[in-house]
Parts: C-alpha cells; structure tokens; sequence
C-alpha cells in the first residue's frame, strides 16, 4: 500500500511540475491548456489507466487494447523524457543565470523568467523529446544483440555454450513474430542449454498462451532451464509454473540439473519478490544444489542480482529484473536499488552477469540499455 501511495505522489507531482513549466507562463488560451493538463496527467498514471481496463474488461478485442497500451505507454515514456529535460535544463538556466548575475551583465534572454525565452526552450525541450522518444522506441522494438560472455575453469571438462534470456515480459500487445525471430536466433547460436531467468511473462495465461506455445521452439541439446520473476508471481505463478513445465522450459524451484558432460550444476532459485509470499517459494540453497558434486562449475540462476547467499558458493550468478536502467536517466535508481545495473561482475571468486533482457516493461523504449541475447562460453583450463 505504502508502494502504491508513494507511486501516486510521485506521478501527481511530475505531471503537476511540467504542466506549470509548460503551460502556467504563456498566454495559451484556456481551451488549450485543459486538454493539456488532461493528456500530460493521463500520461503519467497510464499503468494506472491501463491496470483498470485489464481489470473491468473494459476493452475485450485484443488488438484494440494494444493500439491503446501502446499509445498510452509511448506519452507515459514521453512525459518522463520531458520531465527529465526539463529538470536538467533549469538547473543549467538557473546556474548560468545566476552566475551571469554574479558579473552584472546577465542579459534578460538568459533570465529563466523571460516568457519568450521560455516559449523558445520549451518549443526546444518538446521536439528534442520526441526524437530521443522514437529512437527509444527504435532501441526496444529490434531484435536484441547478441552479447558474449567468456569464462574459463578448471571444474569444467568440456566447452560448453548457454544461452541465457531475461525479461521477455511477453503480454498480449507481444508480437509473436518478433518473438519467433528471438526464438530462431537463440537456436541459430546452437547452445548446448539454454537457461531463462525470469519475467519471461507478464500477463495473465488466456490472454498469451499462443505466444508462450512458441517457447516450445527453443531448441539445446541439455535440457532448457528457467526460473520465475516477480512478473510471474503478478500473472498468477501457479498456473505458470505447470505451463512452464508442460512446454519442458523445466523451472527450478530450489532446484537444480547436472549437464553430465560439462561437470557443470544449473541451480534454480526463486525471485527474493517471490520468497517473501509463501514458505514454498523462501530461498532454499541445499535444495538447489541437491545432486551437484564437490567439484562440479555451480551455476545460480536468480532473477533478482541482489541476494543474500547464505555462505552457499557458486561460480556464476545469472539474473536479470534490471532492464540495465531501461530508459536513462532511471540507471541510477536501479542501480542504487538493485545492487548492480548490468553486465559482468566480480565478487570474490564468484562471476556475475546481469541481463539487460530481451523485452521490455511498460513503454516500449529503451535509452541507452539496449536489449540482449547473452552467449556465455564455459570453456575448461588448466
């Protein structure tokens, strides 16, 4: 409840603080500046909005409600860039103002009270928004690179190739063929197993089963493995749980598989949203490592980067839940929430790699976060 209020407060008061920047000093007619005030507060509680019509059915056809999603999602990440810019331009004006001031000579078209200047630079700020917003847009729908990873141990007998995926977040606005390219390019690597840690839905099972049938496609050799995220436990973790299993993506629940071959151990464990919920889904590192030998490369799977390991070790962690960031400048939160933001970590003896996922959550942009299909080579040394 404290989240939802605090999410509220802080959504009111952006869209408060640049409907005045943009709208309160100019002699906009009032006609206009209703509906304004109405688009850019509609904006900001879009997952509000969009939560209600989910909820009440209000719009059954599917592909009506993604044109709507979509659209309102796009002006809910548009009005974040805006606020954002308009943020860090008035700390420049005013500094620069101000200093300017200091000298004696500050020019009224530095003054950031002057109507006309202000009319310029939010004209400005506006148009410089819309093209950082269509690049995001750009960045969120292509297909996802392919990031490499290498790591050697001599724990491992033999080369090994996973492929690991995060955060698909796949709903009903979810284009099956963009899901399907995902699908065929994780198969063109050719991986010995293919590992799916999290958030890989974010809907409720009738509105997506089509699209999730396709994860049957995923093709290696040693098995598919996955782990569930906070989304799942959102979307109704039961349910997914024997849907993942009915389409052999085998998830770990405190559990773990051998890949025989490698001397490599895939340990599973759940979300740390999850955990808090039900004594089923508390963190159980023995349970993960049950059949893992003394010298075997230990793998963790675990949506969340931040967790508390208990003393347990492992080799590597793979987790994802940050998106990188996502849409900068909202790296800092993240990474000040999470631990880690994205990429590849050290800690001790431990490597860890955080996905910044192949989807995306809520707008579909992406600023400087691109998305990724991470190839990590295991490879044995002496």
């Amino acid at each position: 409840m404290s989240f939802v209020v605090a999410a509220f407060i802080v959504g009111f008061s952006c869209a408060a603080v640049t409907a005045k920047i943009l709208l309160g000093y100019n002699n906009f007619s009032l006609w206009l500046k209703i509906p304004a005030v109405v688009l850019i507060f509609a904006a900001w509680f879009t997952p509000v909005i969009l939560g209600f019509v989910r909820r009440t059915r209000l719009i059954e056809n599917p592909e009506v409600y993604a044109v709507l999603s979509n659209l309102m999602y796009y002006l809910f990440g548009l009005a974040f860039i805006i606020f954002c810019l308009l943020m860090a331009r008035d700390i420049v004006w005013f500094a620069v103002h101000g200093i300017a001031g200091f000298s004696g000579h500050a020019p009224e078209y530095l003054n950031p009270k002057n109507p006309h200047s202000l009319a310029i630079s939010n004209m400005a700020v506006l148009g410089l928004s819309l093209l950082i917003s269509i690049y995001g847009v750009w960045q969120a729908i292509r297909l996802p690179e392919i990031k490499e990873l290498s790591l050697g141990s001599s724990k491992i007998s033999q080369p090994a190739k996973i492929v690991f995926l995060s955060d698909l977040h796949i709903n009903r606005t979810t284009s099956p063929d963009r899901l399907q390219k995902i699908i065929d390019k994780v198969n063109g690597l050719e991986p010995d197993a293919v590992v799916l840690v999290g958030d890989i839905i974010d809907d409720r099972m009738k509105n997506i089963e089509s699209q999730v049938n396709l994860l049957k496609k995923i093709k290696a050799p040693e098995g598919v493995y996955s782990v569930l995220g906070n989304h799942e436990l959102y979307s109704g973790i039961p349910a997914w749980f024997m849907k993942f299993d009915s389409l052999e993506l085998n998830p770990l629940i405190n559990k773990g598989k051998r890949l025989d071959k490698h001397n490599i151990f895939i340990s599973g464990i759940p979300d740390a949203n999850i955990a808090m919920f039900s004594e089923f889904f508390k963190f159980n590192f023995n349970a993960a490592q049950k059949g893992a030998e003394e010298d075997d490369y230990k793998i963790l799977l675990s949506h969340s980067p931040k967790i508390n390991l208990q003393g347990n070790k492992f080799d590597l962690q793979l987790s994802g839940h940050t998106h990188g960031g996502q849409i900068f400048p909202f790296h800092f939160l993240v990474k000040h929430s999470n631990k880690y933001l994205a990429g590849h970590y050290k800690k001790d003896d431990m490597d860890i790699y955080v996905s910044r996922g192949a989807g995306y959550w809520g707008p579909a942009m992406r600023i400087l976060a691109p998305s990724e299909i991470t190839l990590i080579k295991l490879n044995p040394e002496k």
